[in-house]
């Protein structure tokens, strides 16, 4: 009798087991995301060795009021490097400490949590002193 009972709880042990590989993963340890804000966008890197991740087609902020969810990403690949440009919220009026959300990929969502750094200022966007 236990042997039927195995065999009827089988397909659902699949489909349970199935549910939870499409669960969100950690981030791989030998990849690497940044986050830099700036006036009116974010920019997130990924680095690191991404191969066998898939290719990167979305991010999912966890926290309401960051991003623009209406516009889509700007994803773009340098080398090994990919960068996802997000437009920032209308509504945020303070710049984040971390970034918390999900990374879609064409195989696998993975969960990112990541400090956010101001973007660096340049020469070109630098206050200059006035002189009176």
């Amino acid at each position: 009798m236990a042997t039927g009972q195995n065999e009827k709880l089988s397909p659902r042990a699949e489909l349970i087991r199935g549910a939870q590989a499409r669960l969100p993963q950690p981030l791989p340890s030998h990849v690497y995301i940044s986050a830099t804000v700036r006036p009116e966008q974010m920019l997130i890197t990924v680095s690191g060795t991404t191969t066998g991740m898939g290719q990167i087609i979305d991010f999912i902020p966890s926290d309401a009021q960051v991003i623009e969810n209406s516009v889509r990403p700007l994803i773009f690949v340098d080398g090994a490097v990919s960068h996802i440009r997000v437009k920032k919220s209308e509504q945020l009026d303070h710049s984040p400490a971390r970034l918390r959300g999900l990374l879609i990929t064409s195989t696998k969502a993975y969960n990112v949590d990541v400090p956010v750094t101001p973007a660096k200022k340049t020469s070109q966007n630098a206050s200059v002193p006035k002189h009176s």
